[in-house]
């Protein structure tokens, strides 16, 4: 199922009583409502809770995608539940862990069937020019890639992201290419 929005019949412990949830949570705005379209991260970045997640936890140690069925009828579905949605904020660790086909279709659905603005973030790893360009065309604005560091060497022996400088440079070249349209 779709996770629940309806905060009408939830309640919290607040000092020591059972009230009703009166305001809207946190990941529920209208400029940018955060969704998922996968669970957990292809990549084994030092910093990060996925580590511990993916020790703790064995079967999360591959990413779960959603159907591109089940993301677009969920971002549907938000959309009926909170008509004032200007942005959608695809919050995985990185969608372009997606396969092409994948991408291909959500691209297609989404502009004809959501038609808003989105943002997503992708990783170094995971770029692909092909794949901006579908997004873009589907109604991406904005884009998020995270960059560590200058310095390859803490990159790579802190944390354990082995990207050449000269590779993030390349990205940020094409990114910049594309920046009129997002």
């Amino acid at each position: 199922p779709f996770p629940d929005y309806d905060i009408s019949h939830q309640y919290i412990l607040d000092m020591g009583r059972i009230v009703p949830i009166k305001c809207v949570p946190w990941h529920i705005t209208f400029e940018d409502f955060i969704i998922l379209g996968a669970r957990g991260c292809p990549h084994q970045c030092n910093y990060c809770c996925n580590q511990k997640v993916k020790r703790e936890f064995p079967w999360r140690k591959e990413v779960q995608h959603y159907s591109v069925d089940y993301l677009i009828r969920h971002l549907r579905e938000a959309m009926k539940l909170f008509p004032d949605i200007r942005n959608f904020w695809i919050g995985d660790d990185t969608i372009f862990d997606k396969k092409m086909d994948e991408i291909e279709e959500f691209s297609s659905r989404y502009k004809k069937e959501v038609g808003k603005p989105f943002t997503i973030n992708i990783s170094p790893w995971t770029f692909s020019e092909e794949k901006i360009r579908l997004m873009i065309d589907a109604g991406m604005n904005r884009l998020i890639m995270g960059i560590q560091t200058g310095s390859e060497n803490v990159a790579k022996n802190v944390y354990n992201r082995n990207i050449t400088n000269e590779k993030v440079r390349r990205i940020a070249v094409a990114l910049n290419k594309l920046s009129d349209q997002m």
